[in-house]
């Protein structure tokens, strides 16, 4: 692998930014939508799923950097997605794994964003309904997902 820290950094976030979805295809051609074990998959192909078309050069070049040859899929469905051959204990399904879950956090605390607007709008709504009989789950969502994001900034100091 020739990458640097501040590269791997940058390749995670542009990762998390342009790849919508991920197929770990097994010989008999089954595949997992998530991050399988290694017990489950050990090699096999990769197919990314790109959010636009335009990015698909870039990903090749940025898998480039951790000697992996990629190719674009044609026709169909299929024009916005990159495929590659890899093992399991290849650096690329770190850097993956690490960009999906930064993704789903980042869903989730818009997620909670928007409920804790509904919430308090639908109190404003109605004038003998107590903000608290709603914001307690709320807030302890809330509370869920800033332990995650500490957790988060406890791990990139330790880097």
């Amino acid at each position: 692998m020739k990458v640097e820290i501040r590269q791997l950094l940058t390749d995670i976030s542009f990762f998390r930014e342009t790849i919508s979805g991920i197929r770990f295809i097994c010989e008999d051609n089954s595949y997992f939508t998530s991050f399988p074990s290694v017990a489950e998959w050990t090699g096999g192909d990769v197919v990314l799923e790109l959010r636009t078309s335009d990015s698909a050069a870039e990903i090749i070049s940025r898998l480039a950097d951790y000697n992996i040859v990629a190719v674009p899929q044609e026709g169909g469905y299929r024009t916005r997605s990159i495929r590659f051959a890899i093992k399991s204990d290849n650096d690329i399904i770190c850097v993956l794994h690490k960009a999906f879950a930064d993704s789903n956090l980042r869903k989730k605390a818009h997620q909670l964003d928007g409920l804790n607007q509904n919430v308090d709008q639908l109190v404003q709504q109605l004038p003998h309904v107590r903000h608290g009989a709603f914001s307690r789950g709320v807030k302890a969502m809330k509370n869920q997902i800033d332990t995650l994001k500490n957790i988060r900034a406890y791990h990139q100091k330790e880097r």
